[in-house]
């Protein structure tokens, strides 16, 4: 999968690209990378008990967009 960082949020690329006046349905790997998309690799996604959750964040390096996963803590909001 393919996609783009934009204000920290993934932007899932389409499956078509527009170059010019022609519309390229299915590109390659290669039209990907040229039109600025990254490659996204997934962290391992971490086991969780009952009381946790996860974050997700992500990280630009030069050749792809990893997706990382936080463990949280789930507190109970009291009320009152």
């Amino acid at each position: 999968m393919y996609g783009k960082l934009e204000n920290g949020r993934f932007i899932k690329a389409k499956h078509f690209i527009i170059d010019g006046n022609a519309t390229i349905i299915n590109p390659t790997d290669e039209m990907y990378k040229k039109n600025g998309f990254k490659k996204l690799i997934e962290s391992e996604m971490p086991e969780l008990n009952e009381n946790q959750s996860f974050e997700i964040s992500y990280e630009e390096t030069e050749t792809g967009i990893i997706k990382n996963y936080k463990v949280v803590e789930i507190t109970e909001v009291q009320e009152g």
